[in-house]
């Protein structure tokens, strides 16, 4: 999203690199303040996006089969998430075969909420604390681990990256340290398997 509040999207490449050239896919955004990848909630076979604006509303705004452009008019979700630090989608952390909606919320906790097909969520779960004054960025990445649940990643303020395994019945494992060094980042993505692997994992984008 540009500072016009127009929304821009570049394509994957098969070689795992970014397409150059982007295509503008919505306009009048300018007053969302969170926005998160939503993968396929309507089922009509593309991705849909949640977003938070600058009162606090959430709002899930579905992609237009169509023209693959978000000008279709969202739908009003949730109130009074002002105090949200950052908006993610999980694949299926409760196993009832629908994405599940991720909220940071200021004073640490991650809360989930099962979707449901029209873009409406369910009543929030705490998964786990993730002190927001030692992490700056939660991801909600997909399947990491190979054990065909999704997991959870968060980094540090000093750049350490930590996993939060699923486990069986959707709780959050204690977190593990995979990495480190991610601080030198202003800006860290999981927008899906750009690279169309065999894997299927999700990939990682990111920016200096």
């Amino acid at each position: 999203m540009d500072v016009d509040g127009d929304l821009w999207r570049h394509f994957g490449r098969s070689d795992g690199k970014i397409a150059a050239d982007e295509c503008k896919i919505g306009f009048g955004w300018k007053t969302t303040r969170l926005i998160a990848r939503a993968r396929d909630i309507d089922k009509d076979g593309d991705d849909d996006l949640y977003a938070i604006d600058t009162t606090g509303v959430l709002r899930f705004n579905p992609d237009d089969r169509a023209s693959e452009l978000f000008t279709r008019a969202p739908t009003t979700v949730g109130h009074n998430h002002g105090g949200v630090n950052q908006l993610a989608v999980s694949p299926d952390l409760d196993s009832d075969t629908n994405p599940d909606l991720l909220l940071w919320h200021g004073d640490g906790r991650l809360t989930r909420a099962s979707t449901t097909a029209t873009g409406g969520i369910g009543p929030s779960t705490v998964l786990t604390v993730i002190d927001s004054t030692v992490y700056d960025t939660v991801l909600a990445p997909g399947d990491l681990t190979g054990n065909g649940l999704p997991d959870v990643l968060a980094r540090t303020q000093s750049g350490d990256l930590y996993r939060y395994t699923r486990q069986t019945g959707g709780t959050l494992a204690s977190p593990v340290k995979t990495s480190t060094g991610w601080n030198i980042l202003t800006t860290i993505l999981t927008p899906g398997n750009i690279d169309g692997d065999l894997t299927q994992h999700s990939d990682t984008s990111y920016r200096w």
